[in-house]
């Protein structure tokens, strides 16, 4: 799965995304967090867009589509992260990470990174450690 993961002022970021061209959801630790009290709506927040549906170990199929989104996208993307309260963007790269694997590597084509770049948009990847064997039944 790719996010694109907009942060800033819970109130302004969420007035600015509340009439995006694409729906946002505000992350749950972000909406957790206001509403138990731990934070206040002038606080930051975050808010997500899924980009790539692609399962964690289909990382070249979660960079094709970002790169298709952010291709398609760049005008109201642009538009979108000049908004007020919008101080943060990053894309964010689900990955799995084989436990019993000696190493991996994945590659940002430069379509992506230009991309990215000009639209200010910062990359990430989590990393998530799985096990390769097999589930008995």
């Amino acid at each position: 799965m790719c996010v694109l993961r907009l942060s800033g002022p819970h109130q302004k970021l969420s007035a600015s995304v509340s009439n995006s061209f694409i729906e946002f959801r505000e992350a749950i630790a972000s909406q957790k967090d206001r509403e138990s009290g731990k934070t206040t709506e002038g606080e930051s927040s975050t808010y997500l867009y899924s980009v790539s549906n692609a399962d964690n170990d289909h990382v070249p199929t979660q960079i094709s589509d970002a790169v298709n989104f952010l291709t398609q996208r760049q005008t109201e993307l642009k538009e979108l992260l000049s908004r007020d309260g919008v101080e943060q963007a990053i894309l964010d790269f689900a990955w799995d990470f084989p436990l019993d694997a000696l190493g991996q590597f994945n590659r940002f084509p430069l379509s992506l990174i230009d991309l990215c770049a000009k639209l200010g948009i910062e990359i990430e990847v989590s990393v998530y450690g799985t096990s390769t064997e097999k589930k008995q039944k």
